[in-house]
């Protein structure tokens, strides 16, 4: 139900491909049979196709849409051969064609860098385009007296508890259909009380397809959840193993117990693999249409030994609780405002570990909001965990995975190999890798199934902090972070988080 789900998703945030698919259907019989019925009807769909996608148009839209269609003429002029044999190879052929020629065009949906200089910018909210920081409260407030009639303000962008940190000088300016983001930008930037002002960004969930088949596992393991078999995690670093040796420790713990946050698209409270772990934070969090953030809390913390599901590094007894923040909404969109706000709520209840399986491409200089949250989060005592992204690029290029402050995750597959998929974090000071190919884990209504992605490495290390927290629960991010590393399994130019390393660390 939940593959059936995520297809019909996919299908919805990429219909423009299906639409020009039946604009080059209706050309090529309008121009076989020379019909201008046929030909109209083609132009109709695609002008609907537009309309339907006119709240994400931007300069990289238009080249998307444009390089489609050109494509699409180029295969309607082969469609005036004869015969009838040769029309239907040919349709069947265009079709491949177009669908094959599509993935390799730059998708309009992912980000692009801002800068004054090419004036790029990435897809806005349409409820509140950007994000504008003022250098204290008394410029803020004089600047929304005077420009409250030429803009539509929204006040406070930022709702942290603790307002010393500059946080609530941030305001939304929603901005008219006809003002320009970049000229908008360069004419606050050039005011002596504006600090600086970036984009409101769009952000969306899009998974890396899992062709790949559950494997089942041959090894008895100790551990009576029954789909133990289905993770390879399991075998790969032998979590009998693990488990017996805090066993063998009788527990120790210093802390009464750690949280991890998951901000993402809700949870599932009433999964009966994670209910047991689960802590409210709001009612309306507690439930998950999309299944990203159900799939992602069953990773760092699914009850383990309880003879349903799944097994996690969590030990059963143990006193780590998830809870879930939702920044994204139903169809797994949000905003820099709402991830940023759910990182000072999450800071502010007192998370642990803040887990953000989300992001896009970015320019750092320009995530100054992201910069502050982390910060913020920082000084509460969170440690932020942030995946590394799905574009086989330079995660020093997306955000948040490029915020100071933040440990950042690639993903490995069942070999220990960066996954195809994965962005890589050689360049970031902070970077670690983690399985997320064919993850099984979680999903709502007490389902299960496999997802691919840096969705699921970030869990798999924010479940393994969130254990460091319970033994040392003064250990800061950079201390974490360096257990991550120096315990890591290396393979290639990979450090792989390894769960039995941090534990024999923690336990010295």
């Amino acid at each position: 139900m939940m593959d059936l789900q995520h297809m019909f998703f996919d299908i919805l945030f990429n219909s423009h491909l299906i639409w020009l698919w039946l604009v080059l259907g209706f050309f090529i019989v309008g121009i076989i049979r020379k019909n201008t019925v046929y030909t109209l009807a083609g132009l109709a769909i695609l002008i609907t196709a537009v309309y339907i996608s006119y709240k994400r148009i931007d300069s990289s839209f238009c080249m998307h849409l444009g390089v489609d269609m050109m494509l699409v003429s180029c295969l309607g002029y082969f469609a005036m051969q004869k015969g009838k044999l040769v029309r239907l190879i040919y349709i069947i052929t265009a079709s491949m064609v177009l669908f094959t020629a599509h993935s390799f065009i730059p998708n309009h949906l992912e980000y692009h860098t801002i800068s004054k200089e090419t004036g790029i910018h990435p897809p806005a909210d349409p409820n509140g385009e950007l994000l504008a920081k003022f250098e204290n409260q008394k410029f803020l407030k004089a600047w929304i007296s005077q420009n409250k009639s030429h803009y539509k303000i929204i006040y406070p962008a930022f709702t942290p508890e603790d307002n010393s940190y500059g946080l609530d000088e941030y305001l939304i300016i929603d901005l008219k259909e006809s003002e320009s983001i970049e000229n908008t930008i360069n004419k606050l930037e050039s005011q002596s009380r504006v600090a600086y002002v970036e984009v409101n960004e769009i952000v969306e969930l899009k998974l890396p397809s899992n062709n790949s088949r559950n494997t089942i596992i041959n090894k008895t393991s100790a551990i009576n959840d029954p789909d133990i078999n289905k993770q390879w995690v399991t075998k790969n670093y032998d979590i009998d193993k693990y488990h017996q040796k805090l066993s063998d420790k009788t527990n120790n713990y210093k802390s009464d117990g750690s949280l991890i946050a998951i901000l993402d698209t809700g949870i599932d409270a009433q999964h009966e693999d994670l209910q047991n772990n689960y802590f409210s934070t709001l009612e309306t969090y507690d439930t998950d249409v999309r299944g990203h953030g159900t799939h992602c809390a069953g990773i760092a913390a699914a009850v383990t030994g309880n003879g349903i599901g799944i097994a996690s590094w969590i030990p059963k007894g143990a006193s780590v609780k998830i809870t879930s923040i939702k920044v994204l909404n139903n169809m797994g969109m949000g905003t820099q405002r709402s991830i940023v706000n759910g990182i000072l709520k999450a800071a502010d209840i007192g998370a642990d570990v803040i887990s953000l399986s989300l992001g896009a491409r970015s320019t750092p200089s320009r995530e100054k909001a992201y910069q502050e949250a982390v910060s913020y989060a920082m000084d509460k005592g969170s440690i932020v965990v942030v995946a590394a992204g799905n574009s086989k690029s330079d995660a020093l290029n997306y955000s948040p995975a490029n915020t100071p402050g933040v440990i950042t995750v690639a993903a490995v597959d069942s070999t220990f190999q960066l996954a195809e998929f994965s962005n890589y974090v050689d360049n970031l000071s902070q970077g670690i890798s983690a399985p997320g190919a064919g993850i099984y884990s979680t999903l709502p209504g007490n389902q299960y199934g496999a997802q691919n992605g840096t969705s699921m490495a970030a869990p798999f290390v924010s479940g393994i902090i969130g254990m460091m927290r319970l033994y040392n629960p003064n250990i800061t991010t950079e201390e974490a972070y360096d257990v991550l590393r120096t315990t890591a399994i290396k393979n290639q130019n990979q450090s792989i988080a390894n769960p039995i390393g941090v534990l024999d660390t923690v336990l010295e």
